[in-house]
């Protein structure tokens, strides 16, 4: 029985060994990544899928001594207690049936904040205590809890395996909240400021006459004990006490489904919906902190040096202009291109932001040039995809610190470059047209066009004065209007007048209404030339009637525009955006 023993045990570290190194293998070399594009179109799988599934096809059973058994023998049906850190696209991270199967999440976030209280109630009376003896008991006392870890680590494990809050109110059968909205509801609800306490403070405040310094101090350090809310210390013990990357994962979710809460800000009342803005500041706060340029790793996506898991990640996330092919996706990773991403020391295998880079000869007018301008010696790096892969990171500042970063990168690697710029989607374009020349729309504005341009639009589109700018909404619908070439030539003026009076002259409290523009001009950049009919893939025809705009990234100029723009919103326009103002 000794000798077989041994026997089995040999036969399965060698096994082991033999599929950790073909689990290795598929690590390091993304050609797996092919596959996807051979035989399955609507999402990509990671090359060492497989390999991962076959490893975890078989349980080390300790009671064996490390033998391997069938997975179906093993309780809970074998799950490993493996995940994964992915907080966007609608992925969420798996663990054990064992922490799934425990306390719900909401559960364990009340014992993580009753088991805070307890301690700081413990560490209160420890200092307000003149007898050790009386600190001994307390102590002893206290051991008998959790260790606060463990429970962190629980709730973090249980909220990132729980599903996603979704855009449209959802309830399990018995008609109560999802794990995660309990969640977001505990923390808005019962862990936020009480406002009484800071009254009450305030009024003590206000009612006492000269006190002296040291109780002025006092006072101030209980009001900043009272205006910190809650769920600030939650946060605090979760990054402090969980493990680092399941923590930090756990807070980026945590702020993903608060943004998606804030969405549905129509069904709550008052007070709800100001509570989960705060805690959704608070959030931004902290993250903002712990994602600061210094800390962040800035690294070139290979197709040949990457893991595959990575490039899985960044051709999945992919926001700006999807991938086709596995040819595709080598062009965009080749030698006349670049594509850079951060990461987090916590979350090493996450691509946060990451940017595509075409080095060319000349400005590109359209995604075609972006092939055809291709150089070895390029005198023009083209940033032509920008894509935040975590949404519960938006509104923390990656992407400035991302293209000030390559730019650096771009310099050092090719100093003959001497343009930075873009080619930008103009994404809610056509929604707006649409919004703006739809009389039964609530933004109809007849002023848009004068009357020559209206007698235009109805010779183009053979239809009376009246129905032309309707006549327009309906064409700009349809994906292929563009073929039509004498057609198309004659709409080109208007559409290019109304692309860049949305740009420029569109504004929220004296910022752009674009996103991307707000983004590129916030960051200095100028709005370089408006390009007709570049992107006519059925997403740009959908989004943007086509148009694209290059901003351009002029390093001389780049603080003044920035400058200027959060004085006083001036936004920096060129004549390949100017001259179609009228």
């Amino acid at each position: 029985v000794v000798l077989l023993h041994s026997t089995v045990r040999a036969m399965v570290r060698t096994t082991w060994s033999v599929a950790s190194a073909v689990r290795r293998a598929a690590n390091q070399r993304p050609a797996a990544v092919g596959l996807f594009f051979g035989q399955h179109k609507k999402g990509m799988r990671a090359s060492r899928t497989g390999t991962f599934a076959l490893l975890c096809s078989r349980r080390t059973c300790p009671a064996l001594g490390g033998v391997d058994v069938p997975i179906s023998t093993m309780p809970n049906n074998g799950v490993m207690p493996s995940y994964t850190t992915s907080t966007s696209n609608r992925q969420r991270c798996s663990f054990s049936s064992e922490a799934q199967s425990s306390s719900s999440a909401r559960d364990l976030i009340v014992e993580l904040m009753s088991r805070i209280q307890q301690d700081e109630d413990v560490l209160r009376a420890r200092l307000l205590s003149s007898d050790s003896k009386s600190a001994i008991v307390i102590h002893d006392t206290d051991t008998q809890h959790r260790a606060l870890k463990d429970i962190a680590s629980d709730f973090c494990r249980s909220y990132l395996s729980s599903d996603q809050i979704s855009v449209v109110v959802a309830r399990d059968d018995s008609g109560s909240f999802r794990s995660r909205e309990d969640v977001v509801l505990y923390l808005a609800n019962e862990c936020g400021i009480d406002y009484s306490a800071v009254d009450h403070v305030v009024s003590n405040y206000q009612s006492m006459d000269d006190m002296s310094d040291e109780r002025q101090l006092s006072m101030v350090a209980k009001l900043r004990q009272v205006c910190t809310p809650g769920y600030s210390r939650i946060f605090n013990h979760i990054l402090s006490s969980a493990r680092r990357d399941v923590g930090l994962a756990c807070l980026i979710e945590l702020r993903s489904d608060t943004l998606v809460y804030l969405r549905r800000a129509s069904e709550y009342d008052a007070p709800l919906l100001h509570r989960l803005k705060q805690m959704d500041n608070d959030l931004k706060t902290l993250l903002a902190t712990l994602f600061l340029q210094p800390i962040l790793e800035l690294r070139r996506i290979t197709y040949e040096h990457t893991p595959a898991a990575i490039i899985e990640k960044v051709a999945m996330k992919e926001a700006v202009h999807p991938l086709r092919s596995l040819d595709d996706l080598r062009t965009r990773l080749g030698p006349n291109r670049r594509c850079f991403a951060f990461f987090h020391p916590s979350l090493p295998d996450e691509p946060l932001i990451f940017v595509h880079v075409a080095l060319l000869s000349l400005i590109p007018e359209t995604m075609e040039d972006i092939d055809s301008f291709a150089s070895d010696n390029p005198s023009v790096a083209a940033f032509y995809s920008i894509t935040n892969t975590q949404p519960g990171l938006s509104g923390v500042d990656l992407g400035n610190f991302l293209i000030k970063q390559v730019v650096e990168e771009m310099q050092v690697e090719f100093p003959g470059i001497k343009s930075f710029c873009t080619l930008s989607p103009i994404p809610r374009l056509r929604k707006w047209i649409e919004s703006k020349l739809t009389q039964e729309e609530k933004f109809f504005d007849s002023t848009l066009l004068d009357d020559k341009e209206m007698q235009i639009l109805a010779n183009t589109l053979d239809c009376s004065d009246g129905s032309a700018p309707s006549t327009l909404v309906e064409l700009l619908k349809e994906a292929s209007w563009y073929e039509e070439t004498e057609r198309a030539d004659a709409l080109k003026p208007i559409l290019m007048k109304l692309a860049a009076h949305y740009l420029v002259k569109e504004t929220h409290r004296g910022k752009p209404i674009d996103g991307v523009a707000k983004f590129h001009v916030r960051n200095g950049a100028q709005m370089f030339r408006l390009n007709y009919l570049a992107d006519k893939t059925r997403k740009g025809m959908h989004n943007s009637a086509g148009m694209m705009i290059n901003y351009r990234y002029d390093l001389d100029t780049i603080e003044k525009n920035t400058a200027a723009y959060e004085s006083n919103g001036a936004i920096p326009v060129k004549e390949g955006v100017g001259k179609w103002l009228g």
